[in-house]
C-alpha cells in the first residue's frame, strides 16, 4: 500500500517512539497493524480484544478489553489526539503532545475524545505502549461458585500484584464459540463442554 493510499484510508502509522513508549496512528489503523509494528520494537499496545477494530473506534466507545484490570481503557492510554470539528470551516484542533502528564490547560484530547463521536471525526491520535514482558502465564479457571470470584481476584493480586494483567469471566455465550467452533483452540474441557462460567487470567 502507497503512503497515499493509506493517506486517504487514514490506517497510516505514523510514528513508533519506543523511548516515549508512544505510537501516533490514523484513525482508521487496525488494532492488529499496530500490535504488528510495535512488535518490531519489542513492545504491545495495551489492548487485548477478541476483535480487530480500529483505533479511531476504539477511542470513540471507550474500550477496554481483557487487561483493563492492568492498564485501563482507552481513555488512560490516550496520549494525543488531532480532530477536525463539524462546523462550516472544518476546523482542525491538535493536542499531540504524547504527555502522560499534562498541567498546562484544558485537556483536549480527554475533554474531546469523550463524546464519543458526537462533535468531530478524528484523525490522528498518540497512545501509549507498553515493553514486551519476557516471560507469560495464561490460566483459564472454572470457578466452584459464582460467589467466589471476588474472593479469587482478590487472592491473586495479593499474590501477583502488578503481573496480574487480566482478570476477565467469560459465560458459556461467549466462550463456546472459541472452544468448540475454532480449529485453532484445543477445548480443555474436551469435545463440546463448556462450563457455565470461566475466568480467563
Amino acid at each position: 500500500m502507497t503512503n497515499s493510499t493509506q493517506s486517504r484510508t487514514l490506517r497510516a502509522i505514523e510514528a513508533v517512539n519506543v523511548g516515549d513508549r508512544t505510537a501516533r496512528v490514523q484513525a482508521g489503523t487496525r488494532l492488529s497493524a499496530l500490535n504488528q509494528q510495535l512488535a518490531r520494537a519489542n513492545s504491545f499496545s495495551q489492548f487485548d480484544l477478541g476483535a480487530d477494530p480500529a483505533i479511531g473506534g476504539m477511542i470513540a466507545s471507550n474500550t477496554g478489553g481483557s487487561r483493563l484490570l492492568r492498564y485501563g481503557d482507552v481513555q488512560r492510554n490516550l496520549l494525543g489526539l488531532e480532530v477536525v470539528l463539524a462546523d462550516a470551516d472544518a476546523t482542525v484542533l491538535t493536542d499531540m503532545k504524547a504527555l502522560r502528564k499534562d498541567n498546562s490547560g484544558i485537556d483536549l484530547k480527554q475533554f474531546v475524545g469523550r463524546n464519543r463521536g458526537y462533535i468531530r471525526n478524528h484523525h490522528g491520535r498518540a497512545v501509549g505502549s507498553s515493553p514486551s514482558a519476557a516471560q507469560t502465564a495464561t490460566a483459564l479457571l472454572v470457578p466452584a461458585r459464582q460467589e467466589a470470584i471476588p474472593e479469587l481476584l482478590n487472592r491473586l493480586e495479593a499474590e501477583a500484584g502488578e503481573f496480574l494483567a487480566a482478570f476477565e469471566g467469560c459465560r458459556p455465550t461467549r466462550s463456546k464459540p472459541q472452544c468448540c467452533h475454532n480449529p485453532r483452540i484445543r477445548n480443555p474441557f474436551g469435545p463440546g463442554a463448556v462450563p457455565a462460567y470461566t475466568v480467563l487470567v
